[in-house]
């Protein structure tokens, strides 16, 4: 794999493990490849390791299966100005 493509916001959903080895050389069972969530990669270092090359990830982390992530999207927010320019807030669940 050379590259993701797009704005590297992919989540791409490895079923079987078979890009794990690839990627860095351990095998896993299943695995989630994404790209620029810092957040991610600083508070699951161990789970959620880089790529042995990174520059042929993108500096993407892939996360074993402990990890779950799920992209969220908000649509229809109004009125609009209300959430103009206003940083969003997050915090990980536990359960």
């Amino acid at each position: 794999m050379i590259g993701m493509i797009g704005m590297k916001r992919d989540i791409i959903y490895d079923l079987d493990g078979s890009l794990s080895n690839v990627f860095d050389g351990t095998s896993r069972a299943s695995g989630t490849i994404v790209s620029n969530f810092n957040h991610i990669a600083k508070y699951n270092q161990n789970n959620c390791p880089p790529a042995t090359t990174p520059l042929l990830w993108d500096n993407a982390i892939m996360c074993n299966q402990n990890v779950q992530l799920r992209r969220i999207f908000f649509r229809n927010l109004m009125p609009f100005n209300t959430f103009d320019n206003t940083a969003m807030r997050v915090l990980e669940l536990s359960s």
